[in-house]
């Protein structure tokens, strides 16, 4: 039990440590601001991300709008006996 706890210990702050490691930004030129540097190193990261992972609360709304149009589509085609030419 207590070796268990001792490791745990050493996971924990090897991880704490690791989480307050400063991160390092390359400055392109002598004219850059860090907050510049910040800017470009966060649009760089954002380059490799799919629009899901930019956008989740857009690609949720069109998820949500399709899904329920299509319930409704359904529900006058099936239920109300509707042709394609009378849904609403």
């Amino acid at each position: 039990m207590i070796a268990t706890t001792a490791f745990s210990r050493r996971l924990i702050t090897k991880q704490y440590q690791l989480c307050r490691s400063p991160i390092l930004v390359k400055r392109t030129s002598s004219n850059t601001t860090s907050t510049d540097a910040v800017k470009e190193a966060a649009i760089k990261a954002d380059i490799g991300k799919s629009f899901t992972e930019r956008n989740p609360f857009l690609f949720q709304l069109g998820v949500a709008t399709a899904k329920t149009s299509a319930a409704d589509i359904m529900v006058q085609v099936v239920v109300e006996k509707k042709k394609i030419d009378e849904l609403d």
